[in-house]
């Protein structure tokens, strides 16, 4: 067999003489594309049909070198050859030889399956398709390694059956697995297979059994107390059995959970917060801490209103933390842990809440002071609802935002400043909750017709407040 290299062009190709009826085709190679080959195959034997020249890809599997038809040159341009190689050559990296390794008789099995289908997801992955979150990647990972791994690992994934999963969800529930981590590995395994059906071409034709683990989820609607929500302004994780506590850690969980009362917003949006996302809107005049879409649960950017009690937090934080330069630097350098905020408030704290509560209870307090549910749910970090807020309405209330957050932080303090849970007594007995315990006079009028009836507010009365510092 004659090979030669050669650009290849349209005049080129054309030029190419076939060889003589019964011969072996002539391989050319592309000096530009690496891989690119044409044969210029004979007129079979026995056919009168005219012989072709024919495109080829020819892919470096160790000391094998296969080849894929991409065309004839009658139906393919250059160009778009070239195109194909590339394509191929993609994906080639992308599916890290998946299905090169099947065609050579290696077998393709679940725990090969679930790999793939991690270093796909993985935040750090430069695939085209949707990351999952850190903390969701870290979930996914342990139940691969946990609950999926030892059971299905050398199965072949067509292999698995309804009665498979069924099996394998009685021995997760007599090691005493819970409810939840059983259905959220099923749906991993569920999602590796149907991504290894689309991208690898892994058994197309074969489909995921139907076998569903039902969850009886309660919904969480706890809510800090007026007393608890107010110790927990003060409180400072420092005790002598909890060895691992340093002072800066102490400080820096007081700071991380005021700024969330403060706020309202998502836990990991404040740990994983930078002092390059710190940023002064509106000529200077609205300071805000910004959370780029990879870091937010909804994936799209958000930005946090500061109210003044939020900065000067910051401005302990800054200096606490010797004043980096480094603006990539984490605001929070001693609780980036994802459970260490929680660990805290449950172990050295004592509450039974955790930091997620805190954010329903600052939402309970907002809409009973009245504030539009419009600032609410964009104090929140939703994403917006219907095709006129989520695609056309771009505005996000940025300065009415501010406003609620610095009139919810008066509130606050002062309420903070003046409870006195002695004084709640009396004929109708006690209460605890934070809505009643509220220091807000507020002035309003009922406003009655035909359609409906509602409470105005009217506007509040200014409080005082004391400092916040490291002791108010």
């Amino acid at each position: 067999m004659r090979s030669k290299r050669f650009l290849f062009t349209s005049e080129a190709i054309k030029a190419l003489v076939l060889p003589p009826k019964g011969q072996r085709p002539d391989t050319y190679r592309d000096t530009r594309t690496v891989g690119l080959e044409l044969d210029c195959k004979p007129p079979r034997k026995g056919r009168a049909k005219e012989g072709q020249k024919v495109f080829f890809y020819r892919r470096k599997i160790g000391e094998s070198r296969p080849r894929q038809k991409l065309g004839a040159a009658h139906e393919l341009t250059i160009a778009q050859a070239r195109d194909r190689v590339a394509a191929l050559i993609r994906e080639d990296s992308i599916r890290g030889e998946i299905k090169n390794r099947r065609t050579a008789n290696v077998e393709y099995n679940v725990e090969l399956m679930l790999a793939d289908y991690l270093d796909a997801k993985s935040p750090q992955s430069t695939d085209d398709c949707k990351k999952l979150r850190k903390g969701t990647w870290k979930n996914y990972e342990s139940g691969v390694r946990n609950y999926l791994t030892p059971f299905f690992g050398k199965w072949a994934p067509e292999d698995i059956t309804n009665r498979d999963i069924q099996a394998w969800n009685d021995a997760l529930v007599s090691r005493g697995v819970s409810q939840v981590a059983r259905q959220k590995s099923l749906s991993v395994l569920r999602q590796a297979f149907k991504l290894a059906r689309k991208r690898y071409r892994v058994d197309p034709n074969c489909s995921f059994p139907d076998y569903v683990i039902e969850l009886h989820h309660k919904v969480r609607t706890s809510q800090f107390s007026a007393s608890e929500f107010f110790r927990l302004w003060n409180f400072l994780p420092i005790d002598p059995k909890f060895i691992n506590t340093s002072d800066e850690k102490a400080h820096e969980v007081r700071r991380a959970a005021r700024l969330l009362m403060l706020t309202g917003v998502r836990k990991m949006e404040i740990l994983n917060a930078q002092w390059g996302d710190m940023a002064p809107l509106f000529n200077g005049r609205l300071p805000a801490l910004l959370v780029p879409a990879a870091r937010q649960k909804k994936h799209r950017d958000f930005v946090i209103p500061l109210s003044a009690q939020s900065q000067q937090i910051l401005e302990e934080q800054f200096w606490a933390s010797k004043r980096p330069s480094d603006r990539k630097q984490h605001i929070f350098q001693h609780i980036r842990g994802e459970m260490l905020l929680n660990n805290s408030m449950r172990e050295q704290g004592k509450f039974t809440e955790t930091p997620h509560d805190i954010r329903r209870t600052v939402a309970t307090a907002w809409g009973a002071l009245g504030f539009p549910k419009d600032l609410i749910k964009w104090s929140l970090g939703h994403k917006p609802q219907g095709v006129t807020e989520e695609n056309y309405n771009q505005y996000t209330y940025l300065p009415e935002r501010h406003e609620m957050i610095s009139r919810w932080a008066t509130i606050l303090i002062d309420s903070i400043n003046t409870y006195n849970p002695s004084s709640q007594g009396g004929m109708w007995g006690t209460h605890d909750s934070l809505v009643g315990n509220l220091n807000v006079k507020t002035k309003s009028r009922i406003t009655i017709n035909e359609h409906s009836a509602g409470l105005e507010l009217a506007g509040d009365v200014a409080v005082d407040h004391q400092q916040i510092g490291e002791g108010g």
